[in-house]
C-alpha cells in the first residue's frame, strides 16, 4: 500500500487514539517508516503518549527512524511545521531538518 502512494512530501502519524501497541504493532510501523523513508518521505508523528510512546522509544523507533523535532505533542504544531517544510524548495528540506536538530 505504501509504494502505491502518490507523490507525497510528508506523511503525519497521528497516535492521539492509540492507547495500546504490541510488538507486532510496532514491527509494522518500523517497517512503514523504512519504506517511506526510502522514497523521500518525511515522517512525523503527532499526539504520542503513554504505552505507544514508551514502545516506540524502547525499540527506539524514535530518536533512530524519526527524529524527536518529528514529534509534535498536537497536529497544529505539527501543521505548523508541515507547512514551513512543504513551503521550501527540495534543496533547502534538508538545511531545515539540520537547523532543528
Amino acid at each position: 500500500m505504501i509504494q502505491a502512494l502518490p507523490k507525497i512530501e510528508a506523511v503525519v502519524i497521528r497516535m492521539d487514539k492509540v492507547p495500546y501497541v504490541d510488538l507486532s504493532g510496532i514491527y509494522a510501523m518500523e517497517d512503514a517508516i523504512l519504506e517511506l523513508q526510502k522514497q523521500q518521505i518525511r515522517v512525523v508523528f503527532t499526539d504520542i503518549h503513554g504505552q505507544p510512546e514508551m514502545m516506540l522509544r524502547k525499540f527506539d523507533i524514535i530518536p533512530d527512524l524519526v527524529d524527536e523535532d518529528h514529534c509534535f505533542t498536537t497536529f497544529h504544531e505539527a501543521a505548523v511545521w508541515l507547512e514551513k517544510y512543504c513551503s521550501l524548495a527540495p534543496d533547502s528540506r534538508n538545511q531545515v531538518m539540520e537547523d532543528t536538530q
